[in-house]
């Protein structure tokens, strides 16, 4: 009689303890949307930089996860009810804070624009206009709060991803959208019409995030896996090949200087019987400049992808995506007409700075629409495209002032070259521009 109940305890536990497993260890729901390239659906498999980590954090158990494939909001509602185990790409907010659980280490940095397909001047271009927004969404929300506070009135319409709501101003059906940069970026080239405006909001770190408290062992595994992969350059692979760039976007010197140095030559040559005086100078810089960008060719991947200070987010690429950008950024600026231009700052007392704090300094000098990204040790290049051209000296004066308020003295000099489509045909080009000009302020430097 004890022999039977045993096997027939054994034949219902043997069930639950089946469940329980799959349930805890492998099992997870997770939630994902259509935001490419950081997730999106393709055949209906899941695909994106976020599933990838997911795949590199699980392995062979990767398998064993259950991918729910719906709208953004709809998602956080059933993360909210438990209905789902973990959502990818969620901004990580004050306000979803008190709500949801995220992992610790960002995959990037992304923020809200405002595009229209006509010219947004002012923000009261927009009163009584149709507004096409993403369901649910934090850029949505930041940018209906500062409408709000400038008693600005506008009819919003939601739809249930960014491409919808490009597709809806591309069309004409409304003046202008809000959208991820990203988002943005990505799709830019099947939106003929639309442009980004001035208008940029709301910087956030992306991550994943699970309920309230729960799931903190599979948070700590993809906190691991972001780690592991942003040091040895993993991650910064991963964006390059959505951006479709080979290799590590590492300069490709050999071929790029080849035809640039016999050019530059040439010119020299054939304009020094009027100008030489001048151009022997000139000779110099440029050979400098060459000899510095050379350097570069084994740039150093620092892994440090994003950093976060205390009240607000900075933000410091490493070489290969801020190399990325700029390429993107240059891109665009070539199909709007618009204005785009680069500084690239070397720092002569480095050894006397501490990283983080310059780094600080220099990320929370930038704007919303505007980047900067490490080169080398001491050189950093920014990039404005929201504000275009810009005031070398107001640019140099505010970092001076920045920097002694944080208790620093930083020496430095800078080089500025401004977007030419007609003649910068890549990165590399715009660059290396910058670096004659920092070459001919070292020459002022030093004679001081």
């Amino acid at each position: 009689m004890k022999d039977r109940a045993k096997t027939i305890l054994n034949v219902l536990i043997f069930p639950l303890m089946l469940v329980l497993t799959s349930t805890i260890g492998f099992g997870l729901k997770v939630g994902y949307y259509d935001d490419y390239p950081l997730c999106y659906s393709e055949n209906g498999q899941p695909k994106g930089i976020f599933i990838e980590i997911l795949k590199e954090t699980f392995g062979n158990d990767f398998d064993n996860l259950q991918f729910v494939y719906g709208e953004f909001s709809s998602l956080l509602k059933m993360l909210s009810n438990g209905e789902l185990d973990i959502v990818t790409t969620v901004a990580d907010t004050k306000e979803r804070n008190t709500i949801y659980s995220f992992n610790k280490e960002s995959v990037i940095v992304n923020w809200g624009v405002l595009v229209s397909s006509v010219d947004i001047n002012s923000l009261e271009d927009l009163n009584r206009q149709k507004i096409a927004v993403n369901k649910g969404d934090t850029y949505y929300k930041a940018f209906k709060d500062m409408l709000n506070s400038f008693e600005i009135v506008v009819f919003f319409d939601e739809f249930d991803t960014y491409f919808d709501v490009l597709d809806a101003v591309d069309s004409g059906r409304y003046v202008a959208g809000v959208v991820s940069r990203l988002s943005y970026l990505s799709n830019s080239e099947k939106f003929s019409r639309i442009r980004q405006t001035p208008f940029v909001f709301s910087p956030v770190p992306l991550k994943f995030a699970t309920q309230k408290g729960k799931n903190s062992d599979v948070l700590d595994r993809i906190d691991n896996t972001i780690a592991k992969a942003r040091s040895s350059g993993k991650l910064t692979q991963l964006f390059n090949s959505y951006f479709s760039i080979d290799g590590t976007a590492n300069f490709d010197i050999s071929n790029f200087f080849t035809g640039l140095i016999i050019g530059i030559f040439a010119a020299l040559l054939v304009s020094a019987l009027i100008f030489r005086k001048v151009l022997s100078k000139n000779l110099l810089y440029y050979k400098e400049a060459i000899k510095t960008l050379s350097q570069q060719i084994q740039i150093p991947n620092t892994g440090e992808y994003v950093k976060s200070g205390d009240n607000n987010t900075n933000m410091v690429y490493d070489s290969a995506l801020g190399s990325i950008l700029l390429q993107k950024y240059m891109e665009l600026a070539r199909r709007e007409g618009s204005t785009l231009s680069i500084v690239t700052l070397e720092i002569l007392n480095k050894h006397d700075i501490e990283s983080d704090k310059l780094e600080a300094i220099l990320s929370n000098f930038i704007k919303p629409g505007d980047s900067v990204f490490k080169l080398s040790d001491d050189r950093y290049i920014f990039v404005f495209y929201s504000y275009g051209a810009i005031l070398l000296e107001v640019f140099r004066n505010r970092i001076h002032e920045m920097a002694r308020k944080n208790g620093l003295e930083i020496e430095f000099i800078l080089g500025y070259s401004q977007f030419n489509p007609n003649v910068h045909l890549d990165q590399n080009q715009l660059i290396y521009e910058s670096f004659v000009e920092l070459e001919k302020e070292r020459h002022s430097y030093r004679q001081k």
